[in-house]
């Protein structure tokens, strides 16, 4: 074997071409052609014939952030270090290099081109009949904001935090101020700056929030239901509201007295309440920032209707994931077409759970393709009209089975409560299913028959539950089936209970629920809804743990609401890519077999 020589600072005697040094087939020349069919004229306008510096083409930095986004490079600082060091970077960039600052403020302040480039990965998919709109799938999964989970203020504390600010802090600076000016000196007064906030640290302790009786008696049911469960988020809260001002964290000693250290415990703050007063009366120049903060998280607790606001993300929502443990965070929602799984709508909402989201995402899915395919507004309608939605039980109210059955326009196929815990159950080890296991309490509608032409149920030892009295509602009907011949039963121990002479059991039917639950029933619609599982439910998981997005980097619903579009966009660009490049593969081989 021959060594071949250390060729470490070779120069060029002509200049090379840096394409010849990437992979014929790498994503970098897709994103390229597919950011070229954007305009991105209107941006790069505003920049044309302005004093400073040179700043950099939209259609740049929207490729270095793609390509970033299919690397799991999401940090601009990352970015900003890589378009120097990757020579792939360095082609799409043209050489340019801008600093992280510029690329994250293009991506605050331009989200409107990451929804372009989305919609534009539709219309390509479209034309390249990549997608078929035949039926598509929605869901939705929570994933952790860019929050401390125990920054958390109540909204006693909110309240409390911007009188003692307001009045403490702000008015004392703001006399300063006027005196100032006034007298033409500077004017410091420590002990009257001591004394406002001690002042409104008085006033403070008798601002109190009347609990809501409803939350109240809910959370009370919660406890007696699991005693023995702590919530270490609450536990820690309340270990720092009874922990003293003093021992709870550094001070700066000339700035409190023992007075001030009672008058903040007396106020009963958490330790982000004690942290958040700390630091303005400290560094009083932070207070305008603090309320304007403090501002907003009274606003989101009076929108959400809820007594806990984060303070570093107040736009987050405390919610359980499917683990059950509670995390502050969003409720992003996606829809994809079931021909090749490629995203056409996206979504990020504060809702705890998915039960309010349909028809939003499937207006959302109208309003895509519309923009993206150039079409008409009955032209999309009649797309919509023609093509079947799935979606799971999440979804699942009442009231949306009763909007879909009245408005009649779209085919949905999502399964009621009964009908996913058999989907569910089909997934399950034969020890482990629940279908031929009775409950703990006996027989229940879960293991007898109904009987639509007698109108009741027939129970395992073939005894008929009629009809006894139905009670109309809103959405649907509530129906009792009664019977009174359980006396001579040989099933009657396990099948009653307590003083029961008879067994009730009671449903809760309408037409549009019994049309949803026949229609899903059919074989059309059972072929029709496993499609739904393998095309939705990987796109979550491409982006935790392929994109590595399992939290989200900025503060913010539309900060957010961005980054999942991006999100999406990097998925359809690498589903796309990696569909032509197979075609190619299987062409050349169909080529050289002939």
């Amino acid at each position: 074997m021959v060594l071949q020589e250390d060729t470490i600072g070779q120069t060029f005697l002509l200049p090379k071409d840096i394409r010849t040094m990437i992979p014929d087939d790498h994503v970098c020349f897709f994103i390229e052609k597919l950011v070229n069919c954007v305009d991105f004229s209107e941006i790069d306008f505003q920049y044309v014939d302005t004093p400073g510096q040179k700043a950099y083409p939209a259609a740049m930095l929207v490729r270095i952030i793609i390509l970033g986004t299919i690397y799991s490079i999401h940090s601009s600082r990352k970015l900003e270090r890589i378009v120097r060091e990757n020579i792939v970077f360095m082609y799409l960039a043209g050489f340019q290099t801008p600093v992280f600052s510029t690329i994250a403020a293009f991506k605050r302040e331009h989200k409107e081109i990451i929804e372009k480039i989305f919609l534009e990965t539709i219309n390509y998919g479209h034309n390249k009949n990549l997608i078929d709109l035949d039926s598509i799938s929605i869901d939705g999964s929570k994933t952790r904001a860019y929050a401390n989970k125990y920054n958390n203020l109540t909204n006693e504390d909110v309240l409390k935090l911007l009188h003692i600010i307001r009045k403490g802090i702000i008015t004392d600076m703001e006399e300063n101020k006027a005196l100032e000016n006034r007298e033409n000196k500077t004017v410091q007064n420590t002990n009257n700056t001591k004394e406002q906030i001690k002042e409104a640290l008085r006033e403070a302790r008798n601002i109190k929030v009347k609990p809501d009786e409803k939350a109240k008696t809910i959370k009370k049911i919660k406890h007696e239901e699991s005693q023995d469960e702590v919530d270490e988020e609450q536990q820690t809260l309340d270990t720092y509201r009874n922990k003293p001002m003093k021992n709870s964290m550094e001070h700066d000693e000339s700035k409190f007295d023992e007075e001030m250290y009672e008058l903040i415990d007396e106020n009963d703050l958490n330790f982000c309440g004690k942290q958040i007063l700390k630091q303005a009366i400290e560094h009083p120049e932070t207070a305008y920032k603090q309320i304007k903060k403090l501002e907003k998280c009274k606003t989101e607790l009076e929108k959400s209707g809820k007594n806990t606001v984060n303070y570093t993300d107040p736009e987050a929502r405390k919610s359980p994931n499917k683990e059950g443990i509670t995390q502050t965070g969003y409720n992003e929602q996606i829809v994809v077409d079931n021909k090749n799984g490629l995203i056409i709508a996206v979504d990020v909402t504060t809702d705890g759970n998915d039960q309010k989201q349909l028809i939003p995402m499937i207006n959302q899915t109208q309003t895509n393709l519309q923009n993206a395919l150039n079409l008409t507004n009955e032209e999309s309608e009649q797309i919509m009209q023609n093509m079947d939605i799935l979606a799971d039980n999440g979804y699942y109210t009442n009231q949306t089975v009763h909007d879909i059955y009245e408005e009649g326009k779209y085919s949905i196929l999502m399964p009621n409560r009964e009908q996913a815990g058999k989907q569910k159950d089909c997934l399950r080890r034969n020890s482990q299913r629940k279908t031929n296991n009775n409950k703990k309490d006996g027989y229940g509608k879960h293991n007898m028959i109904k009987d639509e032409e007698n109108y009741g149920y027939i129970c395992p030892e073939n005894k008929i539950l009629p009809v006894k009295q139905v009670y109309p509602g809103k959405y649907t009907d509530r129906i009792i089936y009664y019977t009174s011949e359980c006396s001579k039963c040989p099933s009657k121990k396990i099948c009653l209970t307590n003083k029961m002479t008879g067994k009730v059991i009671t449903d809760y039917t309408s037409d549009a629920k019994e049309l949803l639950a026949y229609k899903f029933e059919t074989p059309n619609g059972q072929a029709q809804y496993k499609k739904r599982m393998p095309m939705v439910e990987p796109r979550f998981a491409y982006n935790k743990y392929t994109l590595k997005y399992r939290q989200y980097h900025i503060l913010g619903l539309s900060n957010a609401k961005m980054q999942q579009t991006l999100m999406a966009t990097a998925q359809n660009i690498v589903k796309i890519h990696n569909i032509e490049q197979k075609e190619l593969t299987n062409n050349k081989k169909t080529i050289n077999l002939n």
